[in-house]
């Protein structure tokens, strides 16, 4: 629990600086809500992934998920698009990842924990990209109908993929379908904030629907693609 703790105040702190930082560029309250959400779930992540917590890892998992949170508000942004992509992506999000990846690193010094997890890396992430495409290719049905435009359903189809490695690389005392389902929640939980402004039928239907492919791809790569031992991760 103590880790927890320190994740949760890690993420909350960096989630309130991000948050004033878009309030100041203009954004709606649903968009600062949805940041914050997204680095207080991000820090969680990068403290309960195997793998040493550090600058790095920080720095990757905030590019790789930021994505869905910014493509909603890049239409809104009073400015250049290719601006706003450089600076939030490259600079502010990437920086914010690397104290959110520090600060959890000291944490995981603190209490000794080993990072070491059993199983070959390469073959894990192969069978995790490809169940996570697989469930994507279903999360596209959704997508579809709402016609949404292209480069949001690659986002997508990314973006399921790179849960499923996350997913797979878990570190935590839970079913492999409980701890997807809970995965994709904290991940997606930005995104659906963001749709609570425009229609929240729709939110709840997206939470719902992700909530049940996250169970369903953490069951599977518990299966095909786990990297922790069964004492280790998920097998309570």
């Amino acid at each position: 629990m103590k880790k927890f703790r320190y994740a949760l105040v890690v993420g909350a702190l960096v989630g309130i600086l991000a948050s004033l930082i878009i309030f100041f560029k203009g954004l709606a309250i649903y968009e600062v809500l949805a940041y914050f959400c997204f680095w207080t779930g991000l820090s969680l992540l990068v403290s309960y992934t195997y793998f040493k917590a550090g600058w790095l890892k920080g720095l990757v998992l905030s590019e790789i998920f930021a994505v869905p949170v910014l493509l909603p508000t890049i239409s809104r942004y009073q400015g250049e698009t290719l601006q706003y992509i450089i600076i939030n992506i490259v600079l502010i999000n990437g920086f914010l990842g690397m104290v959110v990846g520090y600060f959890n690193g000291l944490a995981a010094e603190e209490l000794g924990e080993d990072a070491s997890y059993s199983g070959d890396t390469l073959k894990i992430i192969g069978k995790a990209v490809l169940s996570g495409f697989a469930i994507g290719l279903i999360g596209l049905i959704g997508i579809s109908i709402s016609s949404a435009h292209l480069p949001v359903k690659f986002a997508s189809l990314f973006h399921w993929m790179a849960l499923s490695v996350v997913i797979s690389f878990l570190n935590v005392r839970l079913k492999y379908w409980l701890a997807g389902m809970l995965t994709v929640i904290v991940v997606m939980l930005p995104t659906v904030v963001l749709l609570m402004e425009r229609n929240p039928a729709s939110a709840l239907s997206a939470f719902l629907s992700t909530a049940i492919l996250g169970a369903a791809l953490g069951a599977i790569n518990g299966k095909i693609a786990r990297a922790g031992a069964p004492a280790a991760a998920g097998e309570i």
